[in-house]
């Protein structure tokens, strides 16, 4: 409690101008403060987890990615710098640079890309054109692989000039349906702010689930160093964050239930990549992937456990859970405002129903409630209740 207490005082007064705050921690401050939430600006440093998590937008700062564990055998200092996002090549004019592992973890710090880089490098290449990066590694044979955070991807040319000469197409292949992408997700946004309002005085709640499918890549990963499950979490929030400020800001954050809820729809499939094709498209647009009539890859490709016989899919009743859940919240505050003699009559026809006809009256779904409530999952692997104004945390 008292730890909790003196957290309260860490936020600056307004107007006072001040350094940089940095927490440093045993465990993360969901262990320590009741309010898990991240002060904006602040900077929090903890361990214990296990679990390497690191987030940097400039404004949620974690470092949580210098975890040693049991049997690390060579445990070793890291530093960041005070500053927010920022570009560490940004002084670097176009071309093709040979830079150190170092400078690589640097700039993927820079720009909030979690991820671990212990390998050992013989020549690691930096290419930059028209404010786009690409890494390459280069053996001691000559053979080349482009860096994806600290995986390696083998490339069949043996000339670093080829990719800079070809960025440009390679970066269009890429950002193209990402772009179309990242509108959809815009419009999805729009729509709920235009057309899913809650009428001002009204007693009527509404609830929105962001709900990411197919989450296996990263789930599988918990038990590594990794916490990737936590890092999804962070992109959910980051890619609809406008969407988010609405519900969240001054009175909506008590007119919607908001939570992100991801499931594992086959348990022991992990997407890998799409389909690509072998040469450029027949249409000389030079798209690498098989595209369908919308633009979009077509053929994602999937990687499965060796031992795995049939599904094994986890969490997929939560987004139904919820949902039931807010059904009753939502029915116990309607009872609550019903009175008088449209109230009997309602009460009435319940109990008619559910003793001669067999339905399940309102008792019926209200004794089962706090089963349906047990069964929510609230946080962890990625699941976390954004706005709560019918109390589902206090389930």
């Amino acid at each position: 409690m008292k730890q909790e207490q003196n957290q309260s005082q860490l936020q600056p007064a307004p107007g006072t101008i001040t350094q940089t705050t940095v927490i440093f921690t045993h465990t993360p401050k969901k262990d320590w403060c009741v309010d898990a939430k991240c002060h904006d600006n602040f900077v929090y440093v903890s361990g214990h987890t296990h679990r390497n998590m690191f987030f940097d937008d400039g404004v949620k700062r974690i470092y949580a990615d210098n975890q040693i564990g049991y049997r690390n055998e060579s445990p070793h200092l890291k530093s960041f710098l005070m500053d927010g996002e920022y570009d560490y090549f940004c002084n670097y004019e176009d071309g093709i640079y040979e830079i150190t592992s170092q400078e690589y973890q640097d700039f993927s710090r820079g720009k909030n890309i979690s991820m671990t880089f212990n390998r050992q490098v013989n020549i690691l290449y930096m290419l930059k054109k028209n404010g786009y990066y690409c890494f390459i590694h280069k053996t001691k044979t000559g053979s080349l692989s482009m860096l994806n955070g600290g995986a390696l991807k083998k490339l069949n040319t043996k000339d670093v000039n080829y990719y800079y000469d070809n960025m440009d197409t390679m970066i269009s292949t890429i950002k193209t349906p990402l772009d179309k992408f990242t509108s959809f997700q815009k419009r999805i946004a729009d729509m709920v702010k235009e057309n899913f309002v809650v009428s001002e005085g009204s007693i009527r709640k509404k609830m929105i689930l962001f709900v990411p499918l197919k989450c296996e890549k990263y789930y599988n990963q918990r038990n590594l160093s990794e916490d990737r499950m936590e890092e999804l979490n962070v992109k959910v929030k980051k890619a609809y964050e406008k969407l988010i400020t609405f519900i969240t800001q001054g009175e909506n954050k008590d007119r919607y239930e908001c939570a992100i809820a991801p499931i594992f729809t086959l348990g022991n499939a992990r997407f890998n990549r799409f389909a690509g094709n072998d040469t450029n498209a027949s249409d000389g647009s030079n798209n690498y992937y098989i595209m369908n009539a919308k633009g979009y890859p077509d053929k994602p490709l999937y990687s499965f456990d060796i031992d795995a016989t049939e599904p094994a899919p986890e969490y997929c009743e939560q987004p139904l859970l919820y949902t039931l859940v807010f059904l009753l919240k939502w029915a116990e505050q309607t009872k609550t405002r019903k009175s008088g003699l449209l109230g009997s009559i309602l009460g009435m026809a319940d109990t008619m129903a559910s003793r001669f006809l067999k339905i399940p009256g309102a008792k019926d779904f209200a004794d089962r409630s706090e089963f349906l409530r047990s069964k929510l999952k609230k946080e962890g692997d990625g699941y976390e209740i954004i706005c709560d104004p019918l109390k589902f945390k206090g389930v």
